[in-house]
């Protein structure tokens, strides 16, 4: 049986559109609200912060946002709501 999941969120990249994916719990989970969904491991910020400095380093407002943005990734919980 699946335990995960991973809810997708398309990123604008260099070559078209990325898929950000967050995993998410899903065993005996069935119907419940978004606000709900527990993310299974906060691994995948580290992949999220790479992508976008990749993306991004170059935007004009880059380093203005960026540190506070990755700090804010550092506070999330294990919450859905809070990753998107």
């Amino acid at each position: 049986m699946k335990t995960e999941l991973a809810a997708e969120k398309p990123d604008l990249g260099p070559n078209g559109l990325e898929w950000i994916t967050v995993p998410v719990l899903i065993k005996g989970r069935f119907g419940q609200l978004i606000r709900d969904v527990e993310i299974s491991s906060n691994e995948f910020y580290t992949k999220h912060i790479k992508q976008i400095q990749q993306n991004y380093r170059c935007a004009r407002y880059y380093d203005d946002y960026a540190a506070e943005l990755f700090d804010r990734f550092a506070e999330y919980g294990k919450n859905l709501r809070c990753a998107t």
